[in-house]
């Protein structure tokens, strides 16, 4: 019997040695062997088109917050009873507290979105939701700007959410409801009934649509009834 400290003939060292070799060539998974995937065409027409008749602004600066591009959106007037609109190349804010804002969120911006809301005193909207980020340094920086109104555009019903998700007309007032205020009990204060039933409604909601906090119903209903 072979004691545990005794060396292998180099003639099993070296059969051992063919046999990893055969197995490393069937597995090998660095980077110059592994497979690569097919290259997917992108269509940069296309891409910009879509963002042109996005319906909600948005906005590409550069390291001095130009204006280099914005959609028609951002262009049309929509912006300009809220606290951000755009005056030939520049971003203007309705206050000093909000440019100040904005503008820290806009250099420090990177590949993580970061998101700030600015509210607005007058006018027609109340306010703005901003999705920031940004890359490169000096003449090659570059700040996406994704700007949503607070306040719902259309109702859960009128945006498809109800249809998209089997809610009933009451369950979509509630989705309507929870847009404009924060708890269930103002709901029920609003609408002119129970908490319980509000409740009740907000736990189907939550059913139908697969969000399991407060949170995810706002944001999925945003996806659908923000501007």
């Amino acid at each position: 019997m072979r004691s545990s400290q005794e060396p292998v003939p180099a003639r099993r060292q070296a059969s051992l040695r063919q046999r990893h070799s055969h197995s490393s060539k069937g597995n090998d998974h660095s980077a110059g062997s592994m497979p690569r995937a097919p290259a997917h065409s992108f269509d940069l027409g296309m891409a910009t088109s879509w963002l042109e008749i996005d319906q909600r602004p948005r906005l590409v600066l550069d390291g001095a917050d130009r204006v280099l591009w914005c959609n028609a959106a951002a262009s049309n007037g929509a912006l300009s009873d809220g606290p951000l609109r755009i005056d030939g190349d520049r971003v203007v804010f309705a206050s000093v507290d909000h440019a100040e804002t904005a503008r820290r969120l806009f250099r420090d911006a990177d590949a993580t979105v970061q998101r700030i809301t600015l509210m607005s005193d007058a006018g027609n909207l109340e306010g703005i939701a901003l999705g920031v980020w940004g890359h490169g340094e000096d003449t090659e920086r570059r700040v996406f700007v994704k700007v949503s109104p607070l306040q719902p555009s259309v109702g859960a019903a009128q945006s498809g959410m109800a249809r998209c998700f089997a809610l009933t007309k009451a369950e979509a007032g509630v989705v309507d409801e929870l847009l404009q205020v924060s708890s269930p009990a103002e709901v029920a204060d609003r609408l002119g009934v129970s908490v319980h039933t509000i409740r009740t409604h907000i736990r189907r909601i939550y059913a139908k649509t697969g969000v399991r906090s407060h949170g995810q119903l706002i944001q999925l209903a945003l996806v659908f009834c923000g501007g």
